[in-house]
């Protein structure tokens, strides 16, 4: 497993970046995570979407959130699911290809709900009755990402506008880059994020260069800043909320991090599914 990650890394870091526009080249990156990754604990039942998983008027999404995390966070036991992907554009894509969401208003930090994207993956961007770009709105250029405050803030007009509707209201927190670590770069912007271009919290562990306990630490407190915006909204906003996420992500197993598409590892598809009534 040691040469395996070898051979990943050093294509990764070496390789990759001067062939990635090459046909193939991001499919062999996966594979060789891969095979990098093997030992690691599957999962062994069904995935379930957010509209499997249960009823729900508000459904908070913390981008990148596995379920281990979060019950850390939370201080207690909780229950989950297994979300249909290891990354966000598989989340998008194995939810919202088939069916009717005109009954739902989406707000949404992650920028893979630009209308771009949105038709890339499903075929159209007008999905939703109506879709709130925070990460168009409001980039935080400091921190390279998002701000929780920020999505709370559309999350409150939402509900204001369309008093009627179910809200999805997704979270960029806890996904990197961290707020206040000094570790790891953020995002020059929205489309950054998209090209991932930057030398992220993961890439720094899978070198070597930040220890798994200082990244765990890292990720938990990213996760603890966004939990009081969760839980106003569950306290503030009337009916059902549900908090869950889109995915997980490895940190550490195998020596290895972050969440590639493609994958069905337990820590990158089991997530919170916490009711609160």
């Amino acid at each position: 497993m040691a040469l395996a990650k070898s051979f990943y890394l050093n294509y990764k870091e070496r390789v990759f970046p001067r062939i990635k526009d090459v046909r193939g080249s991001h499919r062999l990156l996966i594979l060789l995570k891969s095979l990098a990754s093997r030992g690691i604990e599957k999962i062994d039942s069904e995935p379930e979407s957010i509209f499997e998983a249960g009823e729900w008027d508000n459904l908070i999404i913390l981008d990148a959130c596995r379920h281990d995390l979060y019950e850390e966070a939370r201080g207690e036991d909780t229950s989950s699911r297994l979300s249909l992907g290891s990354t966000t554009s598989e989340y998008i894509e194995r939810t919202f290809s088939e069916g009717e969401f005109d009954d739902i208003i989406y707000v949404s930090a992650n920028p893979f709900f630009s209308d771009t994207f949105l038709e890339k993956l499903v075929g159209k961007s007008d999905l939703f009755e109506a879709k709130f770009d925070v990460f168009n709105e409001a980039w935080d250029d400091e921190e390279g990402t998002v701000l929780p405050e920020d999505v709370f803030e559309r999350a409150e007009t939402a509900k204001k506008l369309f008093p009627d509707k179910r809200l999805i209201i997704h979270f960029i927190q806890p996904h990197y880059p961290f707020l206040d670590f000094e570790y790891g770069d953020g995002f020059s912007d929205s489309e950054g994020w998209l090209g991932d271009s930057s030398l992220s919290v993961w890439d720094l562990a899978e070198r070597g260069e930040l220890e798994k306990e200082k990244v765990w630490q890292g990720y938990r407190r990213n996760l603890e800043k966004v939990l009081p915006y969760a839980q106003k909204i569950a306290e503030e906003f009337d009916g059902k909320t549900v908090i869950t996420s889109d995915h997980g992500n490895l940190v550490g197993e195998k020596g290895l991090y972050g969440h590639p598409d493609g994958m069905d590892l337990k820590p990158l598809r089991k997530v919170p599914w916490e009711v609160i009534e």
